[in-house]
């Protein structure tokens, strides 16, 4: 967007793969398939046009990205965090009392340990099923320097903050370890039918996380986010690298999906679908092609539509991108009914825009 600074745009608050064998034989090959994608896929609507929809969380010569927000209950109270640089050291933090118009920093009242956490820090607000007891927990990608921490190998995964008085005070919480090796810490998140959370993170077969192919995970939390179940694997694929999984109910909960980055690549955004709050999931498929993009959130809205933000991947530039539409062309694959609209634009970054909290 013209006029905005879009070194941060990452930290911009917005108020608002491929085929299987069969499916190569109707439609072009992978990479043309992305190519195609890449040159013609255009917003039905563009909001950039409009700054009176736009407020600056902050402004600065330095590159900071990865935004992720968290609300209270009052509906006006949002936290955000983000890390500095490209899955850099966590940090700055903000909060707005007034539904994201305004920000004030509170990076002061952080634990110092949080500091020495890095990538992509994800908030999310959890909720006690049984003793009704709410929390704030942050978590990002590991503690220390990743691959380097010879004294403790393969611990130092998952380390959190957590906030138990609606963020006034906040305490470091040790790296959840092993079973938890990411590239990024949980980034899909859903609250059960039976008041339980089903978290999804993703990550490669080599010893720190990393590598090729990327495969997503989930997680399961019975006490309001505290402690965490080991990891099952729920989606993979050998030709293509999944990551930063999506997860949202159908509009009657008996299904489960998850939209997923696909990131080497060669396919578009891919997603899958469970029957049974999780345990087991379809083989991935293609996603609608007007979900092309990149670290999908998600929100329902109060017509029944669903909200997708996510950053798109424009030949020369990303932008963050949103998708508006229903359960059913997310279910069939065809995105028939919704639309596709453009949230900010980037034209400082050709290779990211940062991303986007909802």
């Amino acid at each position: 967007m013209k006029g905005i600074d879009v070194r941060v745009a990452g930290v911009l608050l917005g108020l608002a793969a491929a085929a299987t064998a069969a499916q190569a034989e109707r439609r072009p090959a992978p990479s043309e398939l992305v190519k195609r994608m890449r040159e013609e896929v255009r917003p039905h609507v563009d909001l950039t046009t409009d700054p009176a929809r736009y407020s600056v969380l902050t402004c600065t010569a330095n590159y900071e990205a990865h935004p992720s927000t968290a609300m209270l209950e009052d509906g006006r109270t949002i936290f955000c965090f983000w890390d500095l640089q490209h899955g850099g050291p966590c940090g700055p933090a903000a909060v707005s009392r007034d539904a994201g118009r305004t920000w004030t920093r509170i990076d002061e009242r952080l634990p110092k340990a949080w500091t020495n956490c890095y990538d992509a820090p994800v908030a999310f607000r959890f909720t006690n099923p049984k003793t009704g007891r709410r929390i704030l927990r942050v978590f990002a990608g590991h503690y220390g320097d990743r691959g380097k921490d010879k004294d403790r190998p393969l611990t130092i995964a998952m380390p959190s903050i957590l906030s138990e008085d609606d963020g006034e005070t906040w305490r470091f919480v040790e790296p959840l370890g092993v079973d938890f090796t990411c590239v990024i810490s949980f980034f899909g998140m859903l609250q059960l039918k039976d008041g339980s959370y089903l978290g999804a993170f993703h990550r490669g077969p080599e010893p720190w996380g990393m590598g090729s192919p990327l495969e997503v995970l989930l997680s399961r939390s019975t006490d309001g986010g505290m402690t965490w179940s080991k990891p099952w694997v729920a989606a993979k694929h050998p030709d293509y690298d999944l990551c930063e999984p999506c997860l949202f109910y159908s509009p009657d909960k008996s299904e489960i999906g998850m939209i997923i980055r696909e990131n080497r690549g060669c396919g578009v955004a891919q997603m899958c679908f469970s029957k049974d709050e999780g345990r087991t999931w379809s083989p991935v498929q293609d996603a609608p092609l007007d979900l092309y993009g990149e670290r999908h959130v998600v929100q329902r809205l109060p017509d029944g539509r669903y909200f997708f933000a996510f950053r798109s991947q424009e030949k020369k530039s990303p932008h963050v991108y949103g998708w508006v539409g229903p359960w059913e062309g997310i279910r069939d694959g065809s995105g028939k009914g919704g639309y596709r609209m453009k949230l900010f634009h980037n034209d400082t970054y050709w290779w990211d825009c940062g991303y986007q909290g909802v």
